[in-house]
């Protein structure tokens, strides 16, 4: 490659990046280059020397990376708008700087290197070309962010992961450590990390060595024979490794840090389960040309899905969280602006919406079933006569989508709430015609139902079947038990004209006052002293009203109780919307159920295209009712699941396609955030989030990362840090827990607590004891008995033993 005579240093490409909004991330703040120097011709000795790395750029590059920064710099405003993304911005830069100063590999270099450690490395010089560097940064995220609406780090991440490999590894064997990659394998890689196939283009050189041999090179990616792409490491043998799969890569390759190791698996499990979908949560998911221009400018996404799944490990937060979530979607918020608030204040705001009907709360269990959720029929026992008759009633997720599907029917005085689908009723208020009883009823702003020779209490043993007594008990149950507050009553002036339209505004009442027609609702009559012919808005084959009609609210629709009111004369007396607020229905534990009996046909229903209103809108014939239901759009489904219990894979296909998943990790950032950092006691001190990271490291390897210790066990240590405290948390949270993980293997527990490495046994939580066999059982039990001759038991001196605890890991 020709340079130009133009030397820009590598503070004026930082400068470059600054400029732009594109803070460029040295890794561990390594601004100098290992260089090896001349090898001397006396002595075998190796010198290294270290040198300020010049970074060459051509003008004709330096102007195309200008230029592509220019074209980025709208982009560049979703990340740093001071006012409108603050907590963003400080989330990604808080983010950046964790994982900046913990990787020390860079894109195109590696630290000083100790010489005795490569006594027969060829000596060569590594030159880094500023346009290479900074033209595939720019490229990759600019793509990357088009697409996903992410941030400068994935880039500094993908070279760092998968192009680089760490030089300082202090390991005798180098052929051990030699890793060759074939291009598939690479290109699977940084799907796996940034979510998306990156052109081969894109995955330069980004570090070239200055060498007569091919072979020798220093922590770079080369094109090697046979198409395979290699990230080379110090002194490299003539033996070469095969290809390891990419789980094997993850696990062997690791980054050296200036407070500990990373490995490239943890490194790819945090991009992908944490950091991608907080990135995701913060900017939204949209390119630029989607919504609206608040959200171009922010990047804060106030769009939520409408079903969503809190999952992850016992204790990290999920219940929490769905009050946040929950309060976010009735508020028309976003979540990271809820999430900021005082949680107090949030959670009566919860309460208050949960009093006023718009949040709802169940929890899943193996007994919960369809009657529970959607319909079913309930056995009722009469007081009086102790006979069990059957109702049918409403499910707490059909009530809570009735409830809040309503239009808001507003007059000059006062609001009225009608359903979104309401049964119209038709109804003999004292007969045909005129009478006193409808007069009164007009009067009074009420509905009547006589009917005095049949009781209450006899409507529990009979569902109303309208054969018995000429249909009266059907009509007496229908008015107890099926008109709903938000119903439209149509007062029956022939049986093919009415006088009157109303809504329901009152539950049933018996009213003892009144002589024949004791059973009552109140209505807010819209409209009295009507004349209009009925017939042209029956449903099909209907030729008029019966005694005591019912008509579904599709068949005849408000629109058409409007345009009967407007051709009598009657316009403007009310003004019909649909009230959209949203709310939250929550669904603890949603994977202890099973999902389709108690979801039955609203399985379907949910999905966001088959809400009600949707162009695809779609509803289902209820089997107990009868009725044709349908779930509002303006209902929010929000679910979590504990995975320790069950695996998201296991969970039922229908429900896993119909929701989406937010993963909810042991985060000790919130410890240290809620200034839960150090207890001390006698002198000792130890770190609280550095001994739940160990404890979890160590249990991801034994069993997996679903079965994790969550953080939210140790929040209680913000009012009271003291160590008896800890120790109730230990003891009656974490122990038990991992008894539960573990079955009972002591020996895993163990090594979980750090206890297989202390040498008092004061310290440890789990001590083992040799059990001598013969003492214990009578006889020669050996040639029975195969076990250890151990036993193991919980010493609960150690919770108050603040020593315990600091022995758990190094370095707390």
């Amino acid at each position: 490659m020709s340079i130009s005579q133009n030397k820009y240093s590598f503070e004026d490409i930082i400068g470059l990046l600054s400029e732009y909004g594109l803070e460029y991330h040295p890794l561990g703040g390594q601004k100098y280059m290992a260089q090896l120097g001349e090898k001397k011709t006396k002595d075998t000795t190796i010198r290294w020397q270290k040198r300020r790395v010049l970074c060459y750029v051509t003008d004709e590059d330096y102007n195309a990376v200008v230029t592509e920064l220019h074209e980025d710099d709208r982009l560049v405003k979703l990340d740093f708008a001071e006012k409108e993304q603050k907590a963003a911005r400080i989330e990604i830069e808080n983010g950046e700087q964790k994982w900046s100063n913990k990787i020390v590999a860079v894109f195109y270099g590696n630290k000083s290197l100790n010489p005795a450690q490569a006594p027969d490395y060829q000596p060569h010089c590594i030159y880094v070309y500023g346009n290479e560097v900074l033209d595939t940064l720019v490229r990759i995220l600019a793509r990357r962010r088009m697409k996903m609406g992410m941030t400068k780090i994935d880039a500094v991440w993908y070279g760092a992961a998968v192009l680089t490999y760490d030089a300082c590894q202090k390991k005798l064997n180098w052929n051990l450590n030699d890793v060759l990659f074939s291009q598939k394998v690479i290109d699977t890689a940084a799907k796996d990390i940034l979510g998306e196939t990156i052109p081969p283009a894109l995955v330069s050189q980004h570090a070239v060595a200055n060498s007569n041999s091919s072979d020798v090179g220093c922590a770079y990616l080369v094109d090697g024979p046979e198409k395979t792409r290699r990230i080379s490491y110090l002194e490299e043998f003539a033996d070469k490794r095969t290809s390891p799969n990419l789980s094997e890569m993850k696990d062997n390759i690791v980054l050296e840090a200036g407070q500990g190791k990373v490995t490239i698996r943890e490194l790819s499990d945090f991009v992908k389960d944490v950091y991608t979908p907080r990135m995701k949560e913060l900017l939204g998911n949209n390119s630029l040309e989607n919504g609206s221009e608040d959200e171009k400018l922010t990047g804060k996404k106030k769009d939520f899905d409408h079903n969503i799944i809190l999952y992850g490990p016992p204790g990290t937060g999920k219940t929490y969280n769905s009050v946040n979530y929950a309060v976010a979607i009735c508020e028309g918020k976003t979540f990271e602006e809820v999430e900021e608030e005082n949680y107090e204040d949030v959670l009566d705001r919860f309460d208050d919406l949960k009093t006023k009907g718009r949040i709802a709360f169940t929890t899943f269990h193996q007994s919960y079933g369809y009657e529970e959720f959607i319909e079913g029929i309930k056995p009722v026992m009469d007081d009086d006569s102790a006979d069990i008759g059957y109702r049918i009633e409403p499910g707490v997720f059909k009530k809570f989508c009735r409830d809040n599907s309503r239009s808001l029917v507003a007059n000059k005085d006062s609001a009225y709430y009608v359903k979104e689908n309401p049964r119209i009723w038709g109804m003999l208020l004292g007969g045909t015609g005129t009478s006193k009883t409808k007069r009164e009823c007009f009067e009074q702003g009420v509905i009547r139902l006589g009917c005095s020779d049949i009781k209450d209490e006899e409507i529990l043993t009979d569902d109303g079947d309208s054969q018995n007594r000429n249909g009266h008990f059907r009509m007496v149950y229908d008015f107890i038990n099926t008109v709903e507050i938000g119903d439209i009553v149509f007062s029956a002036k022939t049986l093919k004209s009415i006088d009157a339209i109303g809504v329901v505004t009152g539950d049933y009442v018996f009213n003892e006052n009144s002589i024949d027609y004791q059973r009552e609702r109140s209505v807010k009559w819209f409209a009295t002293d009507l004349d209009q012919d009925i017939t042209d808005f029956l449903p099909q084959k209907r030729k008029q009203m019966a005694r005591f009609s019912l008509f579904n609210g599709d068949e005849i629709g408000i629109d058409a109780i409007s345009g009967i009111l407007e051709n009598n004369g009657i316009e403007n007396i009310f003004s019909l919307h649909r009230e959209n607020k949203p709310c939250v229905f929550i669904i603890d534990e949603i994977n202890r159920g099973n999902i389709s009996k108690i979801f039955g046909e609203l399985i379907t229903l949910i999905e966001d295209t088959k809400r009600a209103g949707q162009p695809e809108a779609a509803s289902a014939i209820l089997p107990y009712s009868g009725e044709e239901f349908s779930v509002p759009a303006n209902v929010y489904i929000l679910g979590t699941m504990n995975t320790a219990d069950r695996s998201i894979q296991l969970m039922d296909t229908a429900l896993r396609r119909r929701f989406k998943f937010r993963e909810m990790m042991p985060d000790t950032d919130i410890l240290r955030s809620l200034d839960i950092q150090k207890i001390e006691a006698g002198g000792t001190t130890i770190d609280i989030p550095m001994m739940l990271e160990a404890m979890n490291d160590r249990i991801a390897f034994l069993f997996d990362r679903e079965h994790t210790i969550g953080h939210a066990f140790f929040t209680g240590l913000k009012k009271d840090s003291s160590l008896e405290r800890l120790a109730s948390i230990f003891e009656k949270a974490i122990i038990p827990l991992l008894q539960e993980y573990f079955y009972e293997d002591y020996q895993k527990i163990q090594l979980v607590l750090g206890d297989n490495a202390k040498a008092d046994d004061r310290d440890k939580f789990i001590v083992d004891e040799q059990v001598k066999l013969n003492d214990l059982f009578m006889g020669n039990v050996e040639d029975i008995i195969d076990e250890k001759e151990v036993t193991y038991r919980i010493n609960r001196d150690a919770f108050m033993n603040i020593n315990a605890y600091k022995t758990i890991a190094k370095n707390l």
